[in-house]
């Protein structure tokens, strides 16, 4: 039996060769040398597992013993770089086998949750160490919150969630600070100082000023928050980590911008990791753009949120908790139904509690992260860049070019913006219209809209129509 001109000398790897062409067929849009590749790391897997057990058939039993007798076999013959797609491919395979039952647990993903701090590149570099249980430990998250402050720090996120807000990145912060003062001294400081805060500072002194400033910032606040049980509690002067220098601005997308963005996003290659990566990206900057939806919403979405009859979708409890309906356009409906029936046919789950971006190889959707990086990517390759004094581009800013782009179509149709801005705010599922205002950004066009409404409003008053009749007598 050949396969891309290779013969197979045994047949220790029949049983499960059924299994690795049903894999690689799911993934959409691969070249055909591309599936090769992936046939090849599989059989070559497959046939070490074979090798090892001394087995015609399969047991259905990988150890992650197995795993590491493969990785460092591989490790031996390639470079770390080399090795790791076909990890992954394989990492895939075995999710897929353990999805259909034919193995009893996939052990990279077990690692994976074990010990998540660097992701799959951190388990495959610690399992090839001369010592891979040591090496494994140092990927262990180590607890939240154990410092002298961390009762506190639980309480005060607990404080700020309880008044409707999520809180992610903030308590993201709150603990990477609490870390830092376990590792600060021994015992950990049980009260701050410019000491301790100027350290911690020292860790962002290579980031952006703005991000340097937001870590700060949470922390002094956190310290306020302090002072309300402890009168003489520490809290940092606001001169030790002076604001970034003026206000910030997103970047609002040009139409030509976003259709260059649309045609970026049908031009990425598939991969295993994500077999239908162009039609991801074509329908998530659509749905951001023209929904206004935050990257989570849509991310988050499942099957059973799409109301086909009333052509909406249901945003369910996000940030400040809360929850809205999305109406959509016929032709935004056609493209998330064009999407669904290539996914169907990609072998993913059709049930209501699937999620629209289901990632193929994990039981929830994409991350942020796997969304982010290519779309910077994506940016470069356009040489997108941020007008002088802004931020960005990134890609939450199609939320505030639609909000934008919104304002300045009210404006053409000579509509009541004020009376509207209440809509714009409950569609974006913003707690206020303050919150609405901060997406509202001054473009040119905004601009002359609004100078040419004042010309008309003060054209049109009566005292003005009396002088200018005057000055033509």
């Amino acid at each position: 039996m050949s396969r891309g001109g290779k013969v197979m000398k045994n047949n220790r790897s029949n049983q499960l060769l059924p299994w690795i062409e049903q894999f690689v067929l799911k993934i959409p849009h691969l070249e055909n040398n591309s599936r090769q590749k992936y046939r090849n790391t599989l059989l070559s897997f497959v046939n070490y597992l074979k090798k090892l057990s001394g087995k015609e058939s399969f047991s259905g039993m990988i150890k992650e013993e197995i795993i590491i007798g493969w990785l460092k076999e591989m490790h031996r013959r390639y470079s770390l770089n080399t090795v790791m797609p076909r990890v992954g491919t394989v990492n895939g395979f075995l999710s897929f086998l353990e999805e259909k039952g034919c193995v009893e647990e996939n052990p990279l993903t077990r690692l994976l949750r074990q010990y998540p701090a660097k992701g799959l590149k951190g388990i495959v570099r610690a399992l090839v160490e001369s010592s891979p249980e040591d090496s494994l430990k140092s990927l262990k998250l180590p607890p939240r919150f154990t410092s002298p402050l961390g009762a506190f720090m639980e309480r005060y996120i607990a404080l700020h969630r309880s008044q409707g807000r999520a809180y992610a990145a903030e308590a993201s912060i709150l603990c990477r600070f609490g870390r830092f003062l376990v590792s600060y001294s021994d015992p950990p400081p049980a009260q701050l100082s410019d000491s301790v805060l100027t350290h911690w500072l020292g860790i962002f002194s290579g980031s952006k000023p703005e991000h340097r400033y937001k870590n700060f910032m949470i922390i002094r606040r956190f310290c306020l928050y302090l002072r309300r049980f402890h009168p003489t509690a520490y809290v940092p002067d606001p001169s030790l980590t002076p604001p970034p220098p003026g206000p910030f601005f997103p970047h609002i997308y040009s139409l030509s911008e976003i259709g260059a963005l649309l045609e970026a996003a049908g031009q990425l290659k598939p991969s295993a990791y994500s077999p239908l990566r162009p039609q991801i990206f074509h329908l998530l900057i659509l749905l951001l753009y023209t929904a206004g939806m935050r990257l989570g919403e849509a991310l988050r979405l499942q099957l059973g949120d799409i109301d086909w009859k009333n052509q909406t979708l249901y945003i369910r409890q996000t940030k400040f908790f809360k929850s809205r309906l999305i109406p959509l356009s016929c032709s935004m409906m056609k493209e998330l139904e064009d999407y669904l029936r290539l996914r169907q046919r990609s072998g993913a789950p059709m049930s209501p509690d699937s999620f629209i971006f289901q990632n193929p190889h994990q039981k929830g959707p994409y991350s942020n992260t796997a969304i982010q990086e290519p779309f910077q990517q994506m940016l470069k390759r356009l040489g997108l860049k941020s007008a002088p004094g802004h931020s960005g581009p990134r890609i939450h800013d199609l939320r505030h070019t639609f909000a934008v782009h919104r304002l300045e179509e009210w404006y053409r149709r000579g509509c009541d913006v004020q009376s509207l801005l209440g809509l714009l705010s409950t569609y974006l599922g913003h707690v206020g219209i303050a919150s609405t205002q901060r997406y509202l950004t001054m473009t040119t066009e905004l601009l002359q809209q609004a100078s040419q409404r004042f010309n008309q409003y003060f054209l049109a008053q009566p005292k003005f129509k009396k002088e200018n009749q005057n000055e033509n007598q």
